[in-house]
C-alpha cells in the first residue's frame, strides 16, 4: 500500500515501509539515488573563493517579505546554476571583481564562494556582536550547493549562529545534502525552520531539470521535507518560482503537500522577468524538447505575466480555503508588471499577498 503525500496526488507516493524509514537519517538520499547533487569538483565547475566581509547582515527587503530580519549568504553565486536566478544581477559588482568579467551568468559554470574559513569566522563574530533575530541561510545563494558542500559551509554556519543564544534560523536550500545536518537541527529544533524550495510536482519535474541543472530534483526535495516533518523539525513551504505550464496547474497539490507536513508558513511566487533570465529559460526549455512550455513562457511579455500571476493567486486562494491554510499563505508579489485590473483583483485576497517593492534586492559584501 502506498501513502500519498501531496494532498492532491501529484508528488511523491511512499510505501508504509518507506514511511517508517523516514525516522532514519539520510533516507532521502538513499531512497532517491543515494547522493545529494554532486559537489563542485565533481561538477567540474570553476570555483572562485572571494573575500566576503559580512557574515550576517540585516535584510530589510526580506523582513518586508516576512522571511527574515537577517541574511547569511555563503557566496556571491552558487553552483546550482538555476537559469532563472536573479543573483547575478543583484551581485553584479562583486562578480565582476571576482571573475574579472563584465558580466557573469548562471550559465557560465562559475561558482563564487566566500573564502570558507574566513567566512565562518565572520559569521561567528557577527552572531556574537549583533542583536539576534531571524536569519535566513541563504537569501541569494545556497549553503548546501555543490561548492558549499566541499567545506560543509551550511553546517558550519548553522553551528556558528546557533552557538549564540537568541538567534533563530530559516534554512532554505535546493539540495538534499541538508538532510545530513538534520541531527544538528534536531538539537535546536525550536530555533530552526527547514524549507527545501519546490518548483514543480511530478507533472513538471522533467522540465524543471532543464532549468535547475545542478540542484537536487524536486522529488528528492519533496521527500527530504517529509523526512524533516517525520523527525519533528519545524518546516515551511517555499514554492517558487512558479512557471506556466510547469507548476501553475499544481498549486492545489503544492498547498496540500505543505499542509500534510504541517508547514508553519507557505510562500509562493511566480517567475519574474529579471535581466536575461527569461530568454535563457526559454532557450533551455526548447532545447530540452519542451516547446509548449517554452512558447508559453516567451508569451509572458505584455500582459501575459500579469494574467498568469492573477491566475496563480486565484489558485492559491482556492487551495488555501480547501486545506484551511489561509493564515499561513504568503504570495510574494512584485507588482510592477501587473495591469490595473489584475492588481485590483489581487488586492481582494488581503493578507495572503505580500506586496513588494520592485527595486528591492540584496547584494553587498
Amino acid at each position: 500500500m502506498r501513502k500519498r503525500l501531496s494532498g492532491g496526488g501529484d508528488t511523491v507516493h511512499l510505501t508504509e515501509g518507506e514511511m517508517a524509514g523516514l525516522q532514519d537519517g539520510d533516507v532521502a538520499m538513499r531512497r532517491l539515488g543515494g547522493a545529494a547533487a554532486p559537489r563542485g569538483e565533481e561538477r567540474k565547475m570553476k570555483i572562485i573563493d572571494f573575500e566576503k566581509k559580512a557574515g550576517i547582515r540585516a535584510t530589510p527587503a526580506f523582513a518586508r517579505k516576512g522571511l527574515a530580519t537577517h541574511s547569511c549568504n555563503v557566496g556571491f553565486l552558487c553552483g546550482h546554476g538555476c537559469l532563472y536566478c536573479s543573483t547575478p544581477a543583484v551581485n553584479r559588482c562583486q562578480l565582476r571583481k571576482a571573475c574579472g568579467m563584465k558580466s557573469v551568468t548562471t550559465s557560465d559554470g562559475v561558482a563564487v564562494r566566500a573564502d570558507p574559513d574566513a567566512f565562518v569566522e565572520a559569521v561567528s563574530r557577527d552572531a556574537k556582536r549583533m542583536r539576534p533575530g531571524l536569519v535566513e541561510l541563504c537569501t541569494t545563494v545556497d549553503a548546501w550547493s555543490p561548492e558549499a558542500q566541499e567545506h560543509d559551509l551550511g553546517r558550519r554556519c548553522l553551528e556558528a549562529i546557533l552557538d549564540q543564544p537568541g538567534w533563530t534560523v530559516r534554512v532554505l536550500t535546493k539540495n538534499i545534502a541538508v538532510t545530513r545536518d538534520f541531527d544538528l537541527i534536531e538539537k535546536h529544533r525550536d530555533r530552526v525552520q527547514v524549507g527545501l524550495s519546490i518548483t514543480a510536482t511530478a507533472r513538471g519535474e522533467t522540465a524543471m531539470r532543464a532549468l535547475e541543472p545542478n540542484a537536487s530534483s524536486n522529488a528528492e526535495r519533496t521527500l527530504a521535507m517529509v523526512e524533516a516533518h517525520e523527525r519533528g523539525l519545524r518546516t515551511f513551504g517555499m514554492f517558487c518560482p512558479l512557471f506556466p505550464e510547469i507548476a501553475d496547474r499544481s498549486i492545489h497539490d503544492m498547498v496540500g503537500f505543505a499542509r500534510s507536513i504541517d508547514a508553519e508558513e507557505i510562500f509562493m511566487e511566480t517567475v519574474n522577468m529579471r535581466g536575461d533570465n527569461f530568454p535563457r529559460c526559454v532557450d533551455a526549455l526548447r532545447g530540452a524538447g519542451f516547446g509548449r512550455e517554452a512558447d508559453t513562457l516567451a508569451g509572458l511579455d505584455g500582459t501575459g505575466w500579469s494574467e498568469f500571476t492573477a491566475e496563480a493567486v486565484r489558485a492559491m486562494s482556492a487551495a488555501a480555503r480547501h486545506f484551511d491554510t489561509e493564515d499561513r499563505m504568503r504570495f510574494l508579489l512584485y507588482p510592477g508588471r501587473l495591469t490595473a485590473r489584475d492588481a485590483a483583483e489581487i488586492r481582494q485576497y488581503g493578507d495572503m499577498v505580500k506586496w513588494l517593492d520592485n527595486s528591492e534586492g540584496e547584494g553587498g559584501s
